[in-house]
């Protein structure tokens, strides 16, 4: 599996399926708490009471702001494909990650109360962006002014 495929084209999604956690992941689109480490993804080890305490202070495409309270020990899953460049920070801390099943990211909550942040830092991702468009832009004009030379013969 690679780092950031989706999970409706794995194996895993038929056992997420008849587990209820896709249905439960519909339900709560970020965060599921877990009293212990989440090694399956199984909807019936997920802390449901606490998971509702979870406070959505900002959501933004590449940040995620959320207020915890009473959650010390407890582990985090965040509900949101893998990928390298996720990272979680605990009152701006930079926390262990961990991902369960290829798909999801989680980690444990150290303290019982704070702010977790979970970033993703795309920068290298806008330089090839950026030396992309700027490749195109030359090519585009490198061909222009061919054609309009041979138009001109």
């Amino acid at each position: 599996m690679l780092d950031g495929a989706s999970p409706y084209s794995t194996q895993d999604f038929e056992k997420a399926l008849h587990a209820g956690m896709i249905d439960w992941m519909n339900e709560q689109p970020f965060l599921c708490v877990f009293d212990h480490e989440p090694t399956r993804l199984d909807s019936s080890e997920i802390n449901k009471k606490l998971s509702k305490k979870v406070k959505i202070k900002s959501l933004n495409p590449n940040n995620f702001i959320f207020e915890l309270n009473g959650l010390k020990d407890k582990w985090v899953l965040f509900n949101h494909n893998t990928y390298p460049r996720w990272r979680f920070y605990w009152n701006g801390n930079l926390l262990e990650k961990k991902v369960v099943r290829d798909n999801f990211i989680y980690t444990k909550i150290p303290d019982s109360k704070g702010q977790l942040n979970i970033t993703f830092y795309a920068k290298d991702i806008k330089v090839l962006f950026y030396i992309s468009a700027i490749s195109f832009c030359l090519l585009s004009i490198y061909l222009l002014i061919r054609f309009v030379k041979i138009n001109i013969m």
